[in-house]
């Protein structure tokens, strides 16, 4: 039986290094940057309320009652105050892992990765916004869901940022080396 995938060292070494710059910037933006004190005190607790009154015009937008202290959302009839936090801003887990690939793509256009990391940060948001607001909903009628819908909700961005990340490798690098992402065999134009 006949291997169905040829072997190109040169190709390989490149994935690898492209696979190690990923993993670094990666790093440092989610494990370093994140984390300090100076960006989250100065960006994410910023952020916060600004994704509560977000949330607080989409629950609105449906039918419930709501209200925003700070970075508080209170749902009327509910007996929880849902508070945002920096890690429920959206930008932690899928956002970080594509911002790490579209920055270490090897793209030819500038502005195109600035056109993408803006198109995947807005996608982020929606996707985001959208996980919190059923979360409110499911849990201001139910509390005992919240725990739980909490913690896998967040499988939700992770889902949305690889699909974005998928994305971005597929049009941002494969595409313009003619690599055809869905066929057995790669088909390369010559360079």
């Amino acid at each position: 039986m006949k291997w169905p995938l040829k072997i190109d060292k040169a190709v390989d070494r490149r994935a690898i290094k492209w696979l190690i710059k990923f993993l670094v910037v990666w790093f440092l933006i989610a494990r370093v940057i994140w984390k300090t004190d100076w960006v989250r005190q100065a960006v994410a607790e910023y952020y916060c309320p600004v994704v509560a009154g977000a949330l607080s015009w989409l629950v609105e937008a449906l039918g419930r009652e709501a209200a925003v202290e700070s970075a508080t959302l209170f749902l009327e009839g509910s007996r929880l105050a849902f508070v945002i936090t920096p890690d429920c801003t959206g930008l932690y887990g899928g956002f970080f892992i594509f911002l790490a690939v579209v920055l270490t793509l090897p793209v030819q256009s500038q502005p195109v990765r600035l056109l993408w990391i803006l198109g995947g940060g807005l996608t982020m948001i929606a996707a985001n916004l959208i996980r919190l607001t059923a979360l409110i909903l499911i849990s201001a009628d139910r509390p005992d869901y919240f725990d739980l819908l909490h913690e896998t909700s967040d499988v939700f961005n992770m889902v949305v940022g690889c699909v974005l990340c998928f994305l971005a490798v597929k049009r941002l690098s494969l595409n313009p080396l003619g690599v055809k992402v869905f066929r057995r065999e790669a088909a390369r134009t010559s360079t």
